[in-house]
């Protein structure tokens, strides 16, 4: 039977609960209003955007606490697609809207950091992440652009948190594996929607003698590339390393989703990508699958076995060379003009005067731009 003092105990805690509650709409009411005013008062639209911003960070943690998370992992690769989008503007540099958002972001990571700040010392990677950190905060002072340092710091920082976040929310059964995992793959959806309307309208980027290269919402197709590789390891971790019971039930579904990822990644044109995707499958056919590292020791060489002595044959006889397909000519030829290992050599020899004036400390985090364009007019930053 259960006794009174029970049910006094229950009526107690539901009490305190609803009071809790009562407490916390008071201030969300008082909090919006304060921001509605504060957007209606200003005369800078900039301001109005920060505190609606901030407003929105508030009541996405007094709703989701650690969850907010998922949030901003699912939100982020569509609102690179405004990278350009200018928010503030100081002298020479612009904050624009993806800007916005790590600044967004590191407030309320820094607050749960503080929250799970005994959980530190056991995150892998601490030392070397924070070590980094210290040395591009102290660049600050002899920076050439010390506001893009601060920026380019505030967005190393976004990605060692949500390392770091995402760690400790796991570790303590806030968030699951899962839920992290399905975030990532439900952040790719836009990116992928866009860089289909980039393949079907001839919309993609051209660099060098390569045109239509797609790159989904980012500024650039390795970005995009290197999303799809993630999501490539993800799948076979998920379905064929451990498989769940979603994608044994569901091959014809896994089989799919490989197929467009390596077509999506091989359409960016972006060769490092295939790289580390083979090293990805050399990694786990070493440690487990050997049949698997077999046959892909096999199929790239009878690729290029097979390739070069057909493509001359009917370059011979058909008068057609298979390197006018531009997946195949990016995988089989080196064009001097495209060449990206010679750009990155020519840019090193271009900068070495200027990395040789100040070899230790250099220019600050995040001044390369500055520096390349320094290097090209003859002059020292």
């Amino acid at each position: 039977m259960i006794s009174l003092p029970y049910f006094n105990e229950k009526i107690k805690m539901s009490n305190q609960l609803s009071a809790n509650t009562a407490i916390g709409n008071k201030r969300l009411w008082l909090i919006g209003v304060l921001a509605l005013f504060t957007i209606t008062v200003s005369p800078l639209a900039s301001i109005d955007i920060a505190v609606l911003l901030l407003f929105l960070l508030i009541l996405g943690h007094i709703l989701l606490r650690e969850k907010l998370l998922l949030v901003f992992l699912l939100l982020r690769p569509a609102l690179d697609y405004w990278h350009d989008l200018p928010v503030l503007t100081y002298r020479d540099t612009t904050l624009n809207a993806t800007d916005a958002i790590a600044i967004l972001f590191l407030f309320w990571a820094g607050g749960m950091i503080f929250s799970y700040r005994r959980e530190i010392r056991h995150i892998p990677l601490r030392l070397t992440i924070l070590s980094l950190s210290a040395f591009m905060t102290i660049s600050i002072f002899w920076s050439v652009v010390p506001f893009t340092t601060l920026i380019e710091i505030i967005k190393f920082l976004n990605l060692a948190l949500f390392f770091w976040l995402s760690y400790c929310f796991v570790k303590h059964k806030r968030l699951t594996p899962r839920a992290v995992a399905l975030a990532i793959v439900g952040s790719s959806i836009v990116p992928i929607l866009f860089a289909f309307g980039q393949l079907f309208t001839n919309t993609g980027l051209a660099t060098f003698d390569i045109r239509g290269r797609i790159y989904g919402t980012f500024g650039h197709p390795n970005v995009f590339a290197f999303l799809m590789l993630s999501l490539i390891i993800l799948l076979t971790h998920w379905s064929v390393i451990e498989p769940t019971n979603f994608w044994q039930n569901h091959r014809k579904l896994r089989v799919t989703s490989y197929v467009l990822c390596v077509v999506l990644m091989l359409l960016t044109y972006t060769r490092v990508t295939l790289i580390g995707l083979a090293l990805f499958l050399i990694i786990i056919g070493i440690y487990k699958y050997h049949r698997l590292l077999a046959g892909l020791a096999f199929g790239i060489s009878a690729f290029y076995l097979i390739f070069f002595p057909l493509n001359d044959w009917l370059i011979k006889y058909a008068n057609y060379s298979l390197t006018n397909i531009p997946v195949i000519g990016r995988l089989t030829v080196r064009n001097d003009e495209a060449d990206s290992i010679g750009w990155r050599l020519s840019l090193v020899r271009e900068t070495i005067p200027i990395i040789a004036s100040r070899p230790l400390l250099g220019y600050g985090f995040g001044a390369f731009t500055v520096t390349q364009r320094a290097a090209r007019m003859g002059v020292n930053p």
